[in-house]
């Protein structure tokens, strides 16, 4: 105990924090200077672009955040070279600033990417858009929408001139898509809401910085991966302090230079020559005429025995890097897919229950009685909503039964979150809400913070929050009956991200897994206005953004926290990105939907077109079974699927006894790494996740994160993060230079 209290006051609680983030500031480095502004600006732009443009193709791209930083640097390293240091006054003011303020420093190099990578997200609200115009076929005229993108850029100017800003980060999420859609001035809603909503999560994220960033037990492990990237990797690496082995130094950037070429070189491989080891399954290629073997052996619509991806995409395409995830979590998680897809799928398919049999094993699809594909148009009226008697006369709603225990697994995953928090963090975190105005535990982080650089008082965040509840409320009464949705709803969804916020983010600080609430909002909503899927659409945008934009923002302020920037700088700079972003992604997403023909219909489009829009067949497929049927038909209490239910109540009790066991034997600490929600998290996400995914992603995270770190813990302390950059940047390079190609 007294070596706990003495790595708090020294340093940080948390090993893999020590062995990362080193307890020094140097505050005199230049952060927010021109290089920041000509660079990140144009950058926003250019990603906010090319990520919308490439979000609609079949296999989606996405590029990650290594990537756009090493481009970054090479720029701005250039720019310190090359520019002459000579100050300049701005005319008319006392201001000056210089166009070169020195060498291309870590810290400018973060807040820099900050920026730029606010494009590499797609805002949410323009899924809407897509659904409406490509699958409702409903015309959205583009005037309204322009003009409340306007509107809403006045509304972000408005706040710079007080200076009130919330960070914001990439969206990983691994959720990764954002939306708009609409009937004529529906468009004019969504546009303003996707705005409004990212501010409303910056004013939650401020409320919760004092226990979820200050409190060092709250240690975001992914930021870890990109404290490790600045500091350690090919970049900055020659100006960093590191307290480790004689030349490491100079071995941790060649490892990077090597893993980053060698990824590039490997994965042209799978891209262009032999795209079969992105999913290699022995029993599919033993018994190819059967459809049992098939189910069994297939690692993308199957059990996934005996597959194997050799793709690194493949392996962190929904789960992110293995390396940059704890052990225990890689654990918990293997647990909950073995009994989601080994055990409960399984038996049930074979037993037939739910009629199973007549449905494929592992889709997202939606089918009729006899196992064919639902014909949406047979059942929905021209106000976009639910004809009950076409309903009863054609078919009942289906779905396989892997997507059956996907809604179970996340009712679990959304009950267990709660009762987790509250039995292992509850105390704790209460003690930290009272410490939080009176001064509470600190590590050596937030004592350089606080000594270097001034905080944000708390009452900017409180009039971003409650500007922007104001802002929401007052365009739901004005476009109401275009959204179907009313300022009460809007109400309800406000309570429900203050009470899932806090559960989402101390599990995401403490096992990089945060909850999957998309799809609890949609049921919430399916309650409140049956066969509405518009109104859905909007409820869930609401509740989800909310809530993760909250978490990413509380996130981002952790990097900063590590790497020591100034936090008005990144605020500042956050938000700047965002309202570009947006901007950028909307007229853009406006542009494709209106110059190419049949995007998303798969019926009518050329063969082997790639806008096949995968993203948003699932919103649209989600949208039909919460929003158009709804879930008292689908699920509770007279639903097809009516006993999925009694996973809310299996998730609610299920850390019960886990915290019982904790407590009467402390001394095994493997007990309390027992985590029911990532548990079920794992099997609350499949599909779309599936095996081959899977598989891969946990041997790869069981060689690094236990074996190595077991016996090898200097290398894995030096090179670990190092080799995960490395991959992702090799990999992401390949595929861009296959989309310009």
């Amino acid at each position: 105990m007294a070596e706990k209290e003495e790595d708090v006051i020294n340093n940080s609680p948390i090993e893999e924090v020590r062995l990362t983030v080193p307890p020094t500031d140097d505050n005199t480095l230049p952060v927010l200077t021109f290089r920041t502004w000509v660079l990140g600006i144009p950058g926003c732009i250019i990603l906010s672009v090319l990520t919308q443009f490439l979000t609609y193709r079949q296999s989606p791209i996405y590029i990650p955040d290594p990537c756009i930083t090493v481009m970054l640097y090479l720029i701005g390293k250039s720019m310190a070279n090359g520019l002459p240091r000579k100050q300049l006054k701005v005319p008319g003011t006392p201001w000056s600033f210089s166009l070169n303020p020195g060498p291309f420093n870590m810290k400018e190099h973060c807040l820099l990417s900050m920026l730029a990578t606010a494009g590499t997200y797609s805002p949410y609200g323009f899924e809407l858009v897509a659904v409406v115009k490509a699958f409702y076929h409903k015309t959205v005229r583009p005037l309204p929408a322009f003009l409340v993108v306007i509107a809403t850029q006045m509304n972000f100017l408005s706040f710079m001139d007080l200076d009130m800003f919330r960070s914001y980060t990439n969206l990983d999420d691994g959720y990764g898509r954002h939306v708009i859609y609409g009937s004529e001035a529906s468009t004019k809603k969504e546009v303003e809401q996707e705005v409004a909503l990212k501010f409303l999560g910056y004013g939650f994220a401020g409320v919760c910085t004092k226990f979820l960033v200050h409190n060092p037990y709250m240690w975001w492990p992914a930021t870890l991966v990109d404290v490790s990237f600045y500091r350690y990797s090919l970049i900055h690496s020659n100006s960093c302090v590191r307290e480790k082995s004689k030349g490491s130094a100079n071995e941790a950037p060649v490892l990077f230079l090597m893993v980053a070429v060698s990824s590039f070189a490997y994965h042209v491989v799978p891209v262009y020559f032999f795209p079969s080891i992105t999913a290699l399954s022995f029993i599919c290629w033993i018994w190819k005429d059967s459809v049992t073997a098939q189910q069994i052996g297939s690692g993308q619509a199957g059990l996934g025995l005996g597959s194997f991806s050799l793709d690194w995409m493949t392996t962190t395409s929904f789960l992110g890097s293995p390396l940059a995830t704890p052990m225990f979590v890689i654990c918990n998680m293997f647990i909950g897919f073995v009994i989601k897809l080994y055990v409960i799928a399984p038996i049930s398919y074979w037993t037939n229950a739910y009629n199973a049999k007549r449905f494929p094993f592992f889709s997202q699809g939606m089918f009729d009685a006899d196992g064919q594909k639902y014909n949406i148009s047979r059942i929905i009226d021209e106000k976009l909503q639910f004809d009950e008697a076409a309903y009863n006369n054609y078919s009942k709603l289906y779905f396989s039964i892997v997507y059956v225990y996907s809604n179970g697994f996340f009712f679990a995953c959304l009950t267990s979150s709660i009762s987790h928090v509250a039995l292992y963090h509850g105390r704790s975190l209460w003690n930290q809400v009272k410490k939080a105005y009176k001064g509470q535990e600190e590590d050596i982080h937030s004592r350089l913070m606080k000594q270097n650089y001034k905080a944000i008082p708390q009452w900017w965040f409180y009039l971003v929050l409650f500007s922007m509840v104001g802002l929401a409320i007052l365009t739901c009464q004005v476009f109401n009956e275009q959204v179907q949705l009313s300022s009460w709803e809007f109400l309800i969804v406000l309570a429900m991200v203050s009470i899932l916020l806090l559960p989402n983010a101390v599990l995401t600080a403490t096992t990089n897994m945060g909850i999957p609430i998309n799809i609890f909002f949609e049921m919430l909503n399916g309650y409140l206005s049956p066969g509405k899927p518009i109104a859905n659409m909007t409820f869930k945008i609401y509740g989800t953004l909310g809530v993760s934009m909250a978490t990413q923002a509380i996130s981002s302020f952790k990097q900063g926290h590590y790497m020591k920037i100034p936090p008005k700088s990144m605020f500042l700079v956050q938000i700047i990105g965002t309202a570009l972003s947006t901007t950028a992604s909307f007229v853009t997403g406006w542009w494709i939907f209106s110059s190419v023909p049949h995007i998303c219909d798969l019926e009518r489009l050329p063969k082997g077109s790639p806008w096949t829009c995968p993203s948003e067949r699932i919103a649209f497929s989600v949208g039909v079974a919460w929003g158009l049927v709804g879930p008292q038909k689908m699920f509770y209490p007279s639903g097809t699927y009516s006993m999925i239910f009694v996973f809310f109540i299996i998730g609610l009790l299920a850390p019960v006894p886990v915290w019982i066991l904790s407590q009467m034997y402390p001394e095994k600490k493997w007990i309390q790494l027992i985590t029911m929600p990532v548990i079920f998290y794992i099997g609350s996400i499949m599909p779309p996740v599936s095996a081959i995914n899977i598989w891969p992603w946990m041997v790869v995270g069981t060689i690094f994160n236990y074996v190595v770190f077991k016996k090898y813990k200097g290398w894995w302390v030096r090179y670990n993060y190092i080799l995960s950059s490395g991959l992702d940047i090799g990999a992401a390079f390949v595929a861009v230079v296959a989309t310009i190609l």
